[in-house]
């Protein structure tokens, strides 16, 4: 089949029209598309009353990428950011932001893996080094402030709406987290 904007299904599941790319975004309304910037930006989903709105992907010129839900021209619900260097955060949004549960994995330096808030670490959470350290428990405003055991974060399976990338990206994880308190408790 033809790939395009024609072959784009909306959140609903109805097939949605291709914009009228003659056109102005502005214009453009419960129809799906492809938008190219002139500095080599792209977006690639749907479009409701002229903004990013439902199911689509950004690509940066600099090799970033977002891929998921869109509402009003800000990344919002369940989406994944990867970034050029490798760094990815597999989870949910809130106008713009990382909010609620989340993976962020950076190329170097380890993961996070647990709730969110306006961008920050907030909540129960998991932070592994590649050292090997493990920090857990209640996070506030990026920091570990109170530390305790904390039950790993279900992130995916519990939630209908979780794309099989967050749960492959759990599942991962889970081994990774598991694996790194093997290496530090010592023998008896």
């Amino acid at each position: 089949s033809m790939s395009g904007a024609s072959d784009l299904v909306s959140k609903e599941g109805k097939s949605l029209l291709p914009c009228p790319d003659k056109y102005r975004i502005s214009t453009w309304t419960n129809c799906g598309g492809t938008l190219v910037y002139s500095n080599g930006n792209k977006y690639v989903g749907e479009v409701k009353d002229g903004n990013f709105h439902g199911q689509g992907t950004y690509t940066h010129a600099n090799g970033d990428k977002y891929v998921g839900e869109w509402e009003d021209n800000k990344r919002h619900g369940q989406g994944t950011y990867t970034h050029a260097n490798g760094d990815k955060y597999v989870g949910e949004w809130r106008n713009n932001k990382k909010f609620g549960q989340g993976i962020l994995t950076w190329d170097i330096d380890g993961t996070y893996w647990g709730r969110w808030r306006d961008g920050l670490f907030h909540g129960e959470g998991i932070r592994t080094y590649p050292d090997g350290r493990v920090e857990q428990g209640i996070f506030e405003n990026g920091k570990l402030k109170y530390a305790k055991k904390v039950s790993e974060p279900e992130t995916a399976e519990k939630s209908p709406n979780s794309s099989d990338d967050v749960q492959k990206e759990n599942e991962r994880l889970r081994k990774e987290i598991a694996r790194l308190k093997e290496g530090k408790q010592k023998p008896k």
